[in-house]
């Protein structure tokens, strides 16, 4: 049921799933105060991936991803092209404002008040994080994944993450991508990894990670890597 939510009809533009997670509106803004997402789609039946980068005006970019996987040859599209797509395929276009919360602001105005703008020590800080993932396996071993992410207060306009760039291998792949990345750029930065057996690495190096994961009739949470709390349910 949940990868049919991932790979079919899920991120519709209606639906109270894209409303409530993989909506753009309060994503952090760049220095222009604009909102840019980022997002990406993958499903393992296929070996297909879509995915989007420094989009603007579009409320839901995984309904964007999905498109762009599955009517065109291509894997990314970034910036005004990706818009220019956006409107070819029929994705709604909102305006900007629609998008900008006043939360939103204040961070930014935060950002631009420090010495040197962005801190990665107070990305790190800070209580709630703006990237939202889904990765899920269906009875039949089929894999689905997408994320979602506005990135950081006071990027660079036209700043893509790594979250759109498809391929990654779990714990130990997980762990070992972001010890590297920490080493060479001192980075902060969280990731799910699930294979085609259903098992699932959950690593970050950040102070705060929400997650949660569903396996069989086990529900598994927590607010960083290392807190795990676990319940039995019934489907």
């Amino acid at each position: 049921m949940l990868y049919q939510y991932i790979v079919g009809h899920a991120f519709n533009a209606n639906t109270q799933l894209t409303a409530a997670v993989f909506t753009g509106v309060g994503s952090r803004l760049n220095l222009a105060g604009e909102v840019e997402m980022d997002a990406a789609i993958m499903d393992g039946r296929g070996l297909r991936a879509g995915a989007v980068g420094a989009v603007k005006n579009v409320k839901n970019p995984v309904s964007l991803a999905r498109k762009i996987m599955d009517l065109t040859p291509h894997v990314l599209l970034v910036g005004e092209g990706a818009s220019q797509f956006a409107q070819e395929s029929g994705v709604q276009l909102v305006p900007m404002q629609e998008l900008i919360t006043e939360k939103s602001r204040r961070a930014l105005a935060q950002v631009k008040s420090l010495p040197f703008g962005i801190d990665p020590k107070a990305e790190e800080e800070e209580e709630e994080h703006g990237t939202v993932g889904a990765a899920v396996m269906d009875t039949a071993g089929n894999l689905a994944t997408s994320i979602s992410t506005g990135g950081i207060s006071g990027k660079h306009v036209g700043r893509v993450g790594d979250s759109p760039i498809i391929g990654m291998a779990p714990q130990q792949a997980g762990d070992s991508a972001l010890e590297t990345m920490r080493q060479r750029v001192s980075g902060l930065a969280g990731v799910i990894v699930l294979d085609r057996h259903g098992n699932s690495g959950i690593c970050c190096n950040t102070g705060h990670m929400s997650w949660a994961q569903l396996k069989d009739n086990e529900l598994s949470w927590g607010l960083s890597a290392d807190d795990r709390n676990t319940e039995e349910i019934s489907l």
